[in-house]
């Protein structure tokens, strides 16, 4: 009885002996972390990062009306948001008298959010370089990280016409490679999709014991180190998680693509305006060395890198096929920038001098196009005659 109450004795000393280690180590941790990390509570990662809202006619749609600036960044070093949800300043539906209105569609590759400032996106580049001659050129960008061609489609069907635009940009292929291997004839794009909610990001949503252990600057570190694991785009939901990389590509998929694109350039057509499709830059290409596949993010798209450079090949290609049936101008931005690390972030995103490179690309076509249309530079005229 004294040996069994003996051990007893024994084993409830090593419980305690390695709580109290836990609970020291612990306090020891939090006590670090408090003088030595710079910690953030969710509230202030939430007000300092893009969020969304739903949407019926697109995945979802960036709150508007919010300045966003990066944790301890330089008050001029934010992205604006406006009251309509696009990252500019504000415009009036209704353009002036001479102004040409140029709409950019596209993903967070257009939207830039690694770009902080006023005008800092390369749309907005765009701009800049086209207003220094007799143009008067706004532009809007309507970009969305995360958003694919169906996400296009569904903003400029539903509200992006009303602004006038004389010439519809898209710069967009990425994120519809998502679902490259995806849809097919049993599986159509809608049902790979599922209504927002702003709740289940759990990087900006507490609640319950979470919450509780929020208060703990310890847990708080860990739990943002583990997030960013799982959220690499910012923007974007978790991706479907598929068991390993695929090597096919679907053609169901690729004709979603093409119809898409089709689309896009029928509703352009519908409202006056002039589409114009650009190839997309990546660091993805066939002849990546080892230490650029190592910045390329497979989790998204669950491609071989062999088959998500043949994705982009056949979306470029797509892309072309539908410019030439459309009568729409194609822009390669691709050929000058795709694959030269110095111009990505990581396999979609674009560096400064990648935006510098882009925007001077897409900004001669832009400008070549505008002035070889009599009616466009007849505007021109007419808003430098109206200059006060």
């Amino acid at each position: 009885m004294a040996d069994r109450l003996s051990r007893r004795k024994r084993l409830a000393f090593i419980v305690l002996a390695m709580g109290s280690a836990a609970v020291l180590a612990g306090a020891c941790g939090e006590v670090a972390v408090r003088l030595f990390a710079n910690t953030y509570s969710v509230q202030d990662i939430e007000s300092r990062s893009l969020t969304y809202r739903p949407s019926v006619f697109t995945r979802h749609r960036l709150n508007q009306d919010r300045v966003v600036n990066k944790i301890n960044g330089p008050a001029d070093n934010a992205i604006l948001i406006n009251s309509r949800g696009f990252r500019g300043a504000e415009f009036h539906p209704q353009k002036d008298s001479g102004v040409i209105r140029i709409l950019f569609l596209g993903g967070s590759s257009v939207f830039c959010a690694n770009d902080r400032g006023v005008g800092n996106d390369w749309p907005h580049q765009i701009g800049t370089l086209l207003n220094n001659g007799d143009l008067k050129v706004e532009v809007i960008n309507a970009s969305v990280p995360g958003h694919d061609t169906v996400d296009s489609v569904g903003k400029f069907l539903t509200e992006l016409w009303m602004y006038e635009p004389d010439y519809v940009v898209l710069y967009q292929g990425y994120n519809d490679q998502k679902y490259f291997d995806l849809v097919d004839q049993n599986l159509a794009y809608r049902d790979i999709h599922f209504p927002f909610d702003p709740e289940q990001d759990p990087r900006m949503h507490v609640a319950g014991l979470d919450r509780l252990l929020c208060g703990s600057k310890l847990y708080l570190e860990l739990r943002y180190r583990f997030l960013e694991l799982i959220y690499q785009e910012e923007g974007e939901p978790i991706p479907l998680a598929r068991e390993h990389l695929q090597n096919r590509l679907s053609s169901v998929a690729l004709a979603q693509y093409r119809l898409n694109l089709q689309m896009i350039c029928d509703l352009a057509y519908n409202v006056g305006a002039v589409p114009i499709l650009c190839k997309q830059a990546r660091l993805v290409h066939p002849d990546n060395t080892a230490q650029d596949v190592e910045r390329l993010n497979f989790r998204y798209v669950n491609f071989t890198h062999e088959a998500w450079c043949s994705a982009f090949a056949a979306a470029d290609q797509i892309l072309e096929e539908v410019g030439r049936q459309k009568n729409a101008l194609v822009v390669d931005v691709s050929d000058s920038v795709t694959g030269r690390s110095e111009y990505f972030h990581d396999h979609i995103h674009l560096t400064n001098a990648g935006d510098a490179v882009v925007a001077e690309l897409v900004g001669s076509a832009l400008e070549q196009k505008i002035l070889a249309d009599e009616t466009m530079v007849a505007k021109a005229s007419t808003a430098a005659t109206n200059q006060p």
